[in-house]
């Protein structure tokens, strides 16, 4: 079975324990057995409006999370490897958001030059945004007494991945990669 329906439903149960009215559990998920290729991923119905949510309501929902939520371990990473489609996210545990947000970005280069081909002129600023943004922008956040506590996120957020539920109006969120 391919890794990213199994990873999408531990995401789904990770934020259900923080926002159990506005995620989609699974019923069932699994491989087709006549196509064992293909998987499926199984939830309750819901009648979905088309609408985008309003931004105080998307803000709330992902604020509960964020201020509600803990890491397990202290650290930033998952327990598993999330997919952001078909893109894995590396969650192995580190110490810093720094860190972390580099480690995965470099990641992001790496798979989409696999895919594309490297590109020199690319790998020059690439290399420059390594070296002096990334530090400069996220180190000051961890570093002279300052931190910030690991909290899980959902990992792909945008408009497509949130919706409304016309039945109860709550917001649910789905297609989630937490770390």
């Amino acid at each position: 079975m391919p890794k990213w329906p199994w990873a999408n439903m531990r995401s789904r149960k990770a934020l259900q324990q923080y926002l159990p009215n506005n995620v989609c559990i699974p019923l069932a998920h699994g491989t087709y057995d006549s196509d064992p290729g293909t998987s499926f991923f199984l939830t309750p119905f819901r009648y979905m409006t088309d609408k985008i949510p309003e931004p105080a309501q998307f803000v709330e929902i992902f604020e509960k999370l964020h201020r509600s939520s803990v890491s397990p371990t202290g650290k930033y990473g998952f327990h598993v490897t999330t997919f952001n489609g078909w893109v894995p996210l590396v969650n192995d545990w580190c110490d810093t958001w720094e860190e972390f947000f580099a480690r995965q970005f470099r990641s992001d280069i790496l798979w989409e030059q696999g895919i594309r081909g490297p590109d020199p002129d690319f790998d020059r600023v690439a290399d420059e945004f390594f070296q002096k943004v990334i530090p400069r922008l996220l180190r000051p956040l961890e570093t002279g007494g300052r931190s910030i506590k690991p909290v899980l996120l959902h990992g792909d957020v945008y408009e497509g991945n949130v919706k409304i539920d016309e039945e109860t109006q709550q917001l649910i969120i789905y297609d989630s990669c937490c770390c």
